[in-house]
């Protein structure tokens, strides 16, 4: 591709920090064989069943052999194959289209084998991995502006639909779901859910400062330079601290790797 710098720039950093998410997170899944085995909590068995099509027929019998081992360990092998494959600048041109695009289709059937547990970071890798392939298979300047534009307005879109979300809830205005979340096992963090629910004025205005924070995002487009930055600063501090609270390593990375588009696209205006 023959790209300006400011696009291809920025497509670089994207393709870089969401290879980096998505290698992360097959290592988080291959970390824990015995979960993902067919005697495990993630079973194929037990997943398949929440649709007839996953059941019984053509679709399903291939699936199997992709989502149970060891076909499933070798799909999650895949995509840091890949990463390594790109690093180490072996792909160029077609072959390298063809391998972001292998790493979007085994993105999205990583989310149809394990559809449990998932938050906005998984649907944001799909979206970055398939926006990137149109791209790099279209291969024109208006091709690959377009594609960051959409980056840039569906980030904004998360954070607009999270906030208004949680503004519409009473528990989350009050801080109350704040201090459930980091209260639970799953996704808690145990000092700072007793914390907070000792403290209830402070997981209030924590809450509120999310809220804030999401439902005003897209005013980074009419803010001065400075102020755009420490908005897109604050951003990237929330995903920081919710991934370090909660243990979600690749919210940090795959919203992350958006921000480059957004950059972007700021430039535009």
């Amino acid at each position: 591709m023959n790209l300006p710098a400011s696009q291809a720039d920025a497509i670089r950093l994207i393709e870089a920090i969401g290879l980096l998410g998505v290698t992360i997170s097959s290592a988080e899944w291959l970390a824990k064989p015995q979960q993902i085995r067919n005697s495990g909590v993630f079973s194929w068995d037990v997943c398949r069943l929440r649709a007839a099509w996953m059941v019984e027929g053509p679709i399903a019998a291939g699936l199997t052999v992709i989502f149970e081992n060891p076909g499933l360990t070798l799909l999650l092998l895949v995509r840091p194959a890949i990463a390594a494959v790109i690093a180490f600048g072996l792909a160029t041109g077609w072959m390298h289209a063809a391998l972001i695009t292998v790493v979007a289709l085994v993105t999205v059937l990583v989310r149809v084998r394990f559809p449990m547990g998932l938050d906005g970071s998984d649907q944001m890798a799909g979206i970055i991995f398939v926006t990137l392939s149109l791209i790099y298979w279209i291969g024109t300047p208006r091709a690959a502006q377009l594609g960051l534009i959409f980056l840039t307005l569906q980030l904004c879109l998360s954070y607009q639909a999270a906030g208004w979300l949680k503004l519409r809830e009473r528990g989350w205005r009050d801080g109350t779901y704040l201090a459930r979340v980091l209260s639970s096992g799953a996704y808690g963090h145990a000092a700072a859910g007793r914390y907070l629910t000792d403290h209830p004025s402070l997981s209030r205005m924590l809450s509120w400062s999310v809220i804030a924070l999401e439902t005003s995002f897209p005013i980074v487009f009419v803010l001065p330079p400075f102020a755009a930055a420490g908005l897109l600063a604050a951003g990237l501090a929330f995903h920081v601290g919710t991934g370090l609270l909660m243990g979600l390593n690749t919210f940090v990375i795959f919203f992350g790797a958006a921000y480059p588009a957004l950059a972007y696209s700021l430039g535009l205006l």
